[in-house]
């Protein structure tokens, strides 16, 4: 639909197909209805924004589903890839907020979350990530971590029922903040 200011799109996948149909179904399930968690994180003047809702738990057991998914996995590995998407339930909002000719794109992204389990099995494993020598995950505080290389960083953590990431030390430093004049506020909001 066509309606002044905006363009809406409604989409629906169809097959003849019974398995991709039971496929298309069951992919559902781990979807859930948008709640707007995040937009007052965002500023009134970010450049892209995306949002979902997810259950972490029924997308890990459609996975498990997936033999090959299954196959690859070590029972450890399992364990802790499981704790980590059981982590996430709710609104995952990404926005990216500024561009410049000279730096990386600068981004935030939050996601509702039960605990920080997933951060920290992600701290914990860090051995096992194949970080090069100029790479390293570091915890700055309790639920606080940053990954360093030569060429940048991300800011990551839990806080209050979410689970962020950003590329900007200011952005990380007020992480939560509600802005005063949001994406909550925008016309196409």
């Amino acid at each position: 639909t066509f309606e002044k200011g905006k363009v809406a799109l409604q989409t629906e996948m169809l097959s003849e197909d019974e398995k991709v149909k039971a496929m298309f179904k069951k992919q559902q399930e781990f979807l859930g209805k948008l709640n707007e968690t995040f937009l007052s994180n965002f500023p009134l003047s970010t450049l892209m924004y995306a949002s979902f809702n997810i259950d972490g738990e029924k997308l890990y057991n459609m996975l498990q589903d997936d033999k090959n998914f299954r196959e690859s996995l070590s029972l450890d590995q399992a364990e802790k890839i499981r704790d980590v998407f059981n982590s996430f339930k709710g609104d995952i909002s990404i926005g990216l907020i500024n561009v410049t000719m000279t730096d990386m794109p600068t981004f935030a992204a939050y996601a509702e979350a039960k605990d920080g389990v997933a951060l920290e099995t992600l701290y914990n494993s860090k051995a096992d990530l194949g970080l090069a020598r100029n790479e390293d995950i570091i915890k700055l505080g309790k639920n606080q971590y940053v990954y360093k290389s030569n060429k940048m960083s991300f800011f990551f953590g839990y806080k209050d029922k979410y689970i962020y990431i950003t590329n900007n030390e200011l952005i990380n430093k007020n992480i939560g903040r509600k802005e005063s004049q949001s994406l909550k506020d925008a016309v196409y909001a």
